[in-house]
């Protein structure tokens, strides 16, 4: 391999002109010093459009109001950051099914990508390391331009394209920035109860995918005595890295996933994971391909369900959390593995700012709320106090399964609003 022309992270971001349309890949994947060093040098740029998802960088300033005119954000998935500025004005939210990104992808039309990658091997390949599930192969070969920042802190992952060649580049910097870890949630012992419930319905030898958040990881935890499970997941976490540890993973089959991010437990897995195999998004998630594997188990949570079985796991209200991601896609195709099972978690109330407990079991949604989860699609849901099963199930059966496992203070008054409602008789 010959040498590269290795430029300066300015010479580098000086490649961005006004009007471009950027893409950066997202969250862990993002490599935060070009943003930065971006945001440092776009006191004479107009109309920048930098597309990602996931911010995690504290400290990023670009979607804030003072950077309007010079540059706009379009996120495809919100983290923390992102929830908090989107009120501010100075960006926007396109959020789909993953097994719809390709779609999107291909729209967006970004003529300028911007990808952190690990360093070369001896032939030239980079690896799009643990986020390059999430479209920057297919951005990459659409693009005018292709920067690519060489940073030995990204770890060669697997996927048959989870790749990129020195000579696609047009232009090549460096980084040593360290990979974000992500603390680890603290998990209640709600969540623990929850996890126990949840993992008493999963199977030995299943497929397993497994969403995020502190339920999440306490159903991963209490999988631990499971044996010969397999991994089909959008995101492998932290949890799911000590399920491998702990010897539940069955060590002959791939651990199949789109995106990896955890703590550093996870951070270093990544660095000597032979048969981990990083896939694109809109593939991981095709109900259909994932279907092939029978007893696919989908483990979700969600913010609430209502008595019907509709489920939200984004927002509430016209306030968007998070983003559509893959969770509706693996139900589907949990729902349509010979096997299969569909697990939707969450803790039976939450507590008001007044103190107040509310029902996460609810009647109906506030207006604007986005629907996640069709009815006629959700199997099993969990709380603290069981499971139940809703498919098949008719409206006044889910009605009163669901009652069941709400929160006992507020179970009557559940029942009220439903026969009010027209619910049940």
């Amino acid at each position: 391999m010959t040498n590269l022309n290795i430029v300066s992270m300015p010479e580098a971001v000086s490649e961005i002109k006004s009007g471009d349309h950027l893409w950066v890949s997202g969250a862990i994947g993002i490599s935060y010093e070009f943003l930065t060093t971006l945001e440092k040098m776009s006191a004479d740029l107009k109309d920048v459009e930098i597309i990602s998802g996931m911010i995690l960088n504290p400290k990023q300033e670009f979607m804030s109001p003072a950077y309007k005119g010079r540059i706009f954000y379009s996120s495809l998935f919100l983290g923390p950051l992102e929830r908090a500025m989107r009120p501010l004005g100075n960006m926007a939210l396109n959020t789909t099914h993953y097994s719809s990104m390709k779609e999107l992808f291909i729209d967006l039309k970004p003529n300028v990508v911007v990808l952190e990658v690990s360093s070369p091997n001896d032939k030239g390949f980079c690896s799009l390391g643990p986020i390059g599930g999430l479209g920057s192969q297919i951005m990459a070969s659409n693009a005018d331009k292709v920067i690519l920042i060489i940073n030995d802190n990204v770890p060669h992952c697997g996927g048959h394209r989870n790749w990129i060649h020195v000579d696609d580049a047009n232009v090549i910097t460096s980084s040593n920035r360290p990979l974000i870890a992500l603390p680890n949630e603290v998990i209640s012992e709600l969540d623990t109860k929850i996890g126990h419930i949840v993992a008493d319905i999963v199977e030995d030898g299943c497929t397993l995918q497994i969403g995020i958040g502190s339920i999440s990881n306490a159903v991963g935890y209490a999988l631990k005595n499971k044996r010969n499970i397999k991994i089909h997941t959008e995101m492998l976490t932290s949890s799911m890295v000590e399920l491998i540890q702990a010897g539940a993973v069955d060590p002959s089959a791939d651990v199949t996933c789109t995106l990896a991010m955890g703590d550093n437990n996870l951070l270093d897995y990544l660095k000597t994971a032979d048969n981990l195999v990083i896939e694109p998004c809109y593939e991981v998630t095709d109900p259909y391909l994932v279907a092939k594997h029978d007893k696919f188990t989908s483990v979700n949570t969600c913010i609430a369900i209502d008595l019907t079985g509709q489920v939200t796991a984004e927002g509430m209200g016209y306030r968007q959390i998070s983003g559509t991601g893959g969770a509706f896609d693996f139900a589907r195709a949990a729902k349509m593995s010979k096997g299969g099972k569909s697990i939707i978690a969450l803790k039976s109330a939450h507590q008001n700012k007044d103190g107040q407990i509310t029902s996460n079991i609810m009647v109906g949604f506030p207006a604007g709320t986005p629907i996640t989860y069709l009815r006629s699609d959700v199997d099993y849901i969990a709380t603290e106090y069981g499971v139940v099963r809703l498919m098949h199930k008719s409206y006044e059966e889910r009605t009163e399964l669901l009652i069941s496992i709400a929160h006992p203070d507020l179970r009557d008054s559940l029942r009220d609003e439903a026969i009010k409602n027209g619910l049940i008789h």
